[in-house]
């Protein structure tokens, strides 16, 4: 091997050490965000259990939603006349809701939509807690940990609504426990703040079986 090969081998290898520098666990890190140019890392897995095809249905009702992994994200914006730059892994997905047979929503599509990035999917997040931060687990191990992710329905997007995942297996099936509320209402693209605050799917907790 050459001198030339060895020492763009040793840059590149350089250059890939910095862009990601530190290395911070999302579960165990500082504050989200906040260090510059630093890899927010799924370090123990838990965003790793969530990924695949799920499926929750009731009498005429069904809701799919299929849940991928991006890691080493890079996620650059600008805030008060500030540069904000880090890496992080980030669960994304996309649904489709079913009522009587016809589709209300069906955004599986934007997985190879090009100009669909890390969080404009519909479903975004990588916040990981334990079983005591709210909303508390009565049902959790002292041990276990959940994720949060935003979720966003396409019918009432001025609505910004807040998914907790719990991965359970029943009785040797995985499942996810989905506990869907919504955090506030706002206007940017409704011309009528005072909409009620409805979705298309309830508000509540749904058990969705892996596919």
């Amino acid at each position: 091997m050459g001198r030339n090969t060895l020492t763009i081998l040793a840059l590149l290898t350089m250059s890939s050490i910095w862009a990601q520098s530190p290395v911070i666990g999302l579960f165990e890190g500082e504050e989200y965000g906040e260090t510059y140019n630093a890899y927010y890392k799924d370090t123990q897995g838990d965003l790793d259990k969530f990924v695949g095809t799920w499926l929750w249905s009731k009498d005429s009702v069904s809701w799919k939603i299929e849940l991928r992994l991006l890691k080493e994200e890079l996620i650059v914006f600008n805030l008060n006349n500030k540069e904000h730059r880090h890496y992080t892994d980030l669960l994304i997905g996309e649904m489709v809701y079913t009522e009587n047979g016809k589709e209300l929503i069906n955004l599986l599509g934007r997985f190879a939509d090009p100009d669909v990035e890390n969080w404009g999917f519909s479903i975004t997040g990588n916040d990981i807690f334990g079983s005591t931060s709210i909303p508390i687990c009565d049902y959790c191990s002292d041990s276990e940990r959940r994720v949060s992710v935003y979720l966003e329905d396409p019918n009432f997007n001025y609505i910004r609504n807040k998914a907790v995942l719990r991965h359970v297996i029943s009785n040797g099936q995985e499942t996810i426990q989905l506990n869907l509320r919504q955090m506030y209402v706002y206007d940017e693209d409704n011309p009528n703040p005072d909409a009620p605050a409805l979705l298309t799917m309830q508000y509540g907790t749904y058990t969705l079986v892996k596919q």
